[in-house]
């Protein structure tokens, strides 16, 4: 039953949050007069974001996994895959946005 809620919390609350940040970027992009202003705020609020996907990954679910003991090499090694390829596919999207060239 805690879990159900849990799920519907979630499943509510982020296109909430979704539309809220889109709002409020639209909102700022009328009215700031400089684009570095938007990128400030895009920015504070991809990192709130992003900051909540390293903790709950981090300290709520893989110290939980860790903690039980099985299978710990195993979890060891798709952890690092998994951050290898997401790795991976940052460097080759920002390459590719830079059409295949380093800083000029």
């Amino acid at each position: 039953k805690g879990i159900m809620i849990s799920l519907t919390i979630f499943c509510i609350s982020t296109p909430i949050g979704i539309a809220l940040a889109m709002g409020l970027l639209e909102a700022l992009s009328v009215v700031a007069e400089s684009r570095s202003t938007i990128s400030l705020v895009s920015g504070l609020i991809q990192g709130l974001s992003t900051g909540f996907f390293l903790y709950i990954t981090f300290v709520e679910m893989i110290c939980d996994e860790i903690s039980n003991g099985k299978d710990l090499l195993l979890k060891t090694l798709f952890l690092s895959i998994g951050l290898l390829i997401i790795g991976t596919s940052t460097i080759i999207h920002n390459y590719s946005e830079q059409g295949g060239h380093g800083h000029e």
